[in-house]
């Protein structure tokens, strides 16, 4: 099941009343279940018996008469709470076949991308290939060339044109190394971002990782005259509206985050555009967008869906990888800069890159699916 079906039967269950009884986060993600014990083939009997030892032991240990240190309060409520829901056998049996769910997509999408990991690799092999032929034929057309030399005076004509057809191998190995190394760095690029990915490693780079993110605040340049009405987050004072905290009140930002974020906000206009910012002939409009994010999927509280529509959430170039300018918040990142620079964390004052899948009209009205990749925004603050 991929994500738009399961939150359109999310949708549903909702308008028939068939909510889960802990909400949007699976109390066996909660507990820290890895799909390694799905691959043990289990029963589902002998599944809720380990599962329950082992929820049970994790409260045990983050009991508040223990006074753990290492725990803060609301991860011990977390934990509490999946114990009180994964004692009973039914919520346990409805959570292992949502998580069953998660991780089958989880393994489809992997799968995916090792499938274009694979396919870079064989054009890579390819040029590989191909570069060691045009060598070894360069060397063979400079040997006739050496030859001819020696009688210079009958054969001019003759070492002319091998003269040229060897520039012009010289030329085509050029462009091939050329092209193999660009392939060489999107590969580079690839494997660095499935590694992090996959080990959930934060220390390279930094950020927040996009499956744990759970907000993001963001800084765009808006193309104006869309017929979208701008609300500002700040009043003619500088404080917070009431509509941006409203609307941000169930993120729990920390009140020194949301500090930074007030403070940064006339700085960013500052040196992306006061009022407007005009692009060839184009004006642009400074906005603020706060979201809500579950697994890198996307939901605006505050701000315009313009930002980042649906879709999901890849990742981010650093400000340590890449320069950031203005013109990052209007044009997106050329597809050899992204490869080669994307990371799976949420680094602030990076660009966010988000991923959009849309049907489209192909030939003959088939309909054809279009993936679109943004990376014209920036990361004021994530968590």
């Amino acid at each position: 099941m991929d994500s738009f079906t399961r939150s359109l039967k999310r949708s549903v269950d909702a308008a028939l009343g068939k909510t889960s009884p802990w909400g949007k986060i699976n109390p066996l993600v909660v507990i820290g279940l890895t799909e390694a014990l799905l691959d043990l083939h289990l029963s589902e009997d002998q599944m809720y018996a380990a599962v329950r030892s082992y929820v049970r032991q994790l409260a045990a240990q983050v009991h508040p008469d223990r006074s753990p240190t290492n725990v803060t309060a609301t991860r011990q409520l977390e934990i509490i709470e999946a114990l009180n829901i994964l004692d009973d056998r039914a919520a346990f049996s409805y959570a292992l076949k949502e998580f069953r769910e998660l991780k089958g997509e989880d393994r489809k999408e992997l799968a995916i991308l090792r499938n274009a990991l694979s396919n870079a690799r064989t054009k890579l092999e390819g040029f590989d290939a191909r570069e060691l032929k045009l060598a070894q034929e360069t060397r063979e057309f400079e040997g006739h060339r050496r030859r001819f030399e020696v009688d210079e005076e009958t054969r001019k004509n003759r070492v002319v044109y091998l003269e040229e057809t060897v520039e012009n191998f010289k030329g085509e190995t050029r462009d091939l190394r050329a092209s193999r190394s660009r392939w060489k760095k999107r590969y580079e690029g690839i494997n660095e971002y499935l590694t992090l990915l996959s080990s959930g490693d934060q220390t390279r780079g930094g950020g927040v990782h996009v499956p744990e993110a759970r907000w993001a605040v963001l800084f765009s340049l808006i193309l104006a005259g869309v017929g979208e009405k701008r609300v500002l987050p700040v009043d003619k004072k500088g404080d917070w509206t009431s509509d941006f905290t409203r609307s941000v009140q169930d993120l729990r930002i920390p009140v020194g985050t949301l500090l930074e974020v007030q403070e940064q906000w006339p700085q960013l206009v500052a040196k992306f555009g006061q009022t407007d910012f005009t692009d060839f002939g184009r004006v642009y409009k400074p906005w603020l967008s706060a979201y809500k994010l579950s697994g890198g999927k996307p939901e605006l509280l505050f701000g315009t869906m313009r930002a980042i529509s649906g879709g999901f959430v890849l990742g981010s170039i650093s400000p340590d990888r890449l320069k950031i300018g203005r013109q990052n918040l209007t044009h997106n990142f050329n597809i050899d800069q992204l490869f080669e620079n994307l990371s799976p964390n949420l680094v602030q004052g990076g660009i966010l890159v988000s991923r959009t899948v849309k049907n489209v009209k192909g030939e003959r009205s088939s309909p054809k699916k279009l993936t679109i990749t943004q990376s014209r925004h920036l990361i004021v603050a994530a968590g």
